[in-house]
């Protein structure tokens, strides 16, 4: 609980600067940050250097989780840096030399992605939920004898039924092929499909902009980064291991922002060139991703259930093993995408850049009459 208060209090404090962007629009008076903070960090490489206390963060924050007493104390702030860092680091490297539009436009993309992209997702996602465990039910009911032992179990004047019990009794109904199906069609299916429509939504506000596949690209880039600190936050509070989930989530963060920033650019291109194929293509590019993502951590998932013993299923022991590598590769793939997407989109922008400024120099502070 004081992981996710934590977490709750991060996601209010970044959200404070949109909202004075938008107040001070909607009372005419424009935000003015001072010289300070308009000018951009010259330490380009303080992610990188974070990054490398990833490992003391992640060695400490496993200890102090494994202290009864301080945990609740020390492990909130060690929490927030090793789900933040990794984040700021991919996002460094995606917009790297990039155009970003206006501070307001850029907080105010991320608080959606934050806020709205989220609240939208929940409730699709829930009511997907809710069709697939009515569907469930209409199987329960289809099985007499399941109906017989459950009712068996849950004697309303008796005690509560062993859950060991109640696992065993569940087991093999849940091991059978079409309750496996249903499940990854929810997960690799139904989740990436709503995912990743609602996850670059800060971008949809700006429909009608004339925004350059840069600019789009980022946008996306930092809807993404907004979804992935706030699933990080939520599903990180979930329990089991913490140095273990924390690391597991690098790669998931690393996904949402890729695939939002490509759809972020495909947006771009489509609302400027008319070009809505790319966008349907980087659409199903997205979802596939997500999907495999999706499907593959299913199998690692599965390891790990309490009523699994790897030792007497030796094919699902090495199924779980190639998906744990499987993750691995696909994250690489995810950040040569990042990245290389970032060089080709910074290469197309340099002459433009240079162009304009050859055609608009900027004034010479030397000269008093620039003023």
């Amino acid at each position: 609980m004081f992981l996710l208060a934590s977490g709750g209090v991060l996601g209010g404090i970044l959200v404070i600067p949109s909202a004075g962007y938008a107040l001070g629009r909607l009372l005419d008076r424009p935000v003015m940050l001072p010289g300070w903070l308009q000018r951009r960090p010259r330490l380009a490489l303080v992610p990188s250097g974070l990054m490398l206390l990833l490992p003391l963060i992640w060695f400490l924050g496993d200890r102090v989780s494994r202290m009864d007493r301080l945990s609740w104390l020390l492990l909130p702030p060690l929490h927030i840096l090793a789900v933040g860092i990794p984040i700021l680091w991919f996002i460094y490297l995606g917009r790297r030399k990039l155009p970003t539009g206006s501070p307001q436009r850029a907080w105010g993309v991320f608080t959606s992605g934050l806020i709205l992209g989220p609240s939208i997702i929940l409730v699709l996602e829930l009511a997907a939920l809710v069709v697939m465990m009515f569907l469930l039910m209409f199987y329960m009911f289809s099985q007499p004898g399941l109906i017989q032992k459950l009712t068996s179990l849950f004697d309303p004047y008796g005690p509560t039924p062993d859950p060991q019990l109640l696992q065993r009794t569940l087991q093999p109904y849940l091991m059978r092929p079409g309750f496996v199906f249903a499940l990854f069609v929810y997960i690799a299916g139904l989740v990436p499909l709503i995912e990743e429509v609602f996850k670059p939504i800060g971008i949809w506000f700006l429909v009608g902009r004339d925004l350059s596949p840069a600019e789009g690209f980022t946008a996306g880039l930092i809807s993404g980064t907004g979804y992935a600190l706030f699933e990080n936050l939520l599903l990180t509070t979930m329990g089991g291991d913490w140095a273990v989930t924390l690391i597991a989530r690098i790669g998931t963060s690393l996904l949402h922002i890729t695939t939002a920033s490509l759809t972020g650019w495909a947006l771009a291109v489509a609302w400027r060139k008319g070009r809505y194929w790319l966008l349907g293509l980087m659409y199903f590019v997205a979802v596939l991703l997500h999907s495999i993502w999706n499907a593959v951590a299913l199998f690692t998932s599965a390891a790990s259930l309490p009523f699994v013993n790897l030792n007497q299923e030796p094919l699902l022991q090495t199924v779980s093993m190639v998906a744990y590598v499987l993750l691995g590769i696909i994250t690489i793939l995810l950040f040569f995408i990042l990245i290389g997407v970032n060089y080709t989109l910074r290469s197309a922008s340099e002459p433009v850049i240079r162009s304009e400024n050859a055609v608009n120099p900027l004034p010479d502070r030397s000269d008093p009459a620039s003023g």
